[in-house]
């Protein structure tokens, strides 16, 4: 099975909508760049251009989440967990994370593994309006339980969380991960059901 992960924007909340600051870097393009690789793993990110600090203004921090900026944070537990599954396939670097009036050391995960494994012509997907090498899922921002989104199971390699090549900000990950998830109680994305064919 593969399960597709939602977006998780809400929580924690942000004391403002700049939580990390790349003013280091002065050169905007880079900045923009830097920015499309958080949101889509087009690449890897440079650790010497990476923010050092995010700041959060909530006490209940979850083991996943995407900062107002699009940086996706995971904690030591889920470091650990994707390092045991997919070891060395995602860009994951140290960042101090500022809450209330403590620190603590969580990471930034690049996830940067791609593969194309949706079957478009069998899914509930829509092509972006102005490039039909860009895909969406049209379902699967709202709703609770499966998603209709078909999957072709052969095209998977060993990975356990990928992006899919023609859907942007996609998160894709296998029922292994899946259920290591759920059995470590891991506070992340919500996770809908694709169809494996």
């Amino acid at each position: 099975m593969t399960f597709i992960a939602r977006k998780t924007l809400m929580e924690p909340y942000f004391i403002s909508i700049r939580d990390f600051d790349l003013s280091h870097i002065p050169d905007l393009d880079r900045r923009a760049q830097i920015s499309g690789i958080f949101h889509t793993g087009s690449g890897l990110l440079v650790p010497d251009e990476m923010t050092k600090e995010v700041r959060v203004g909530r006490r209940a921090l979850r083991d996943e989440f995407m900062s107002n900026g699009g940086i996706r944070i995971i904690s030591q537990a889920f470091r650990d967990l994707l390092e045991e599954l997919d070891g060395g396939h995602h860009q994951i670097l140290p960042v101090t994370l500022r809450h209330q009036s403590r620190t603590e050391t969580r990471y930034i995960l690049n996830v940067h593994v791609k593969q194309d494994t949706v079957i478009d012509a069998l899914s509930d997907v829509r092509k972006h309006p102005k490039a039909d090498n860009i895909m969406y899922f049209e379902s699967l921002e709202w709703g609770k339980g499966p998603v209709d989104v078909s999957i072709r199971a052969s095209s998977r390699g060993p990975h356990h969380l990928w992006r899919e090549k023609r859907y942007p900000g996609s998160l894709l990950l296998s029922d292994r991960l899946h259920a290591e998830i759920l059995r470590r109680r891991l506070r992340v994305f919500q996770m809908r059901q694709a169809i494996d064919v």
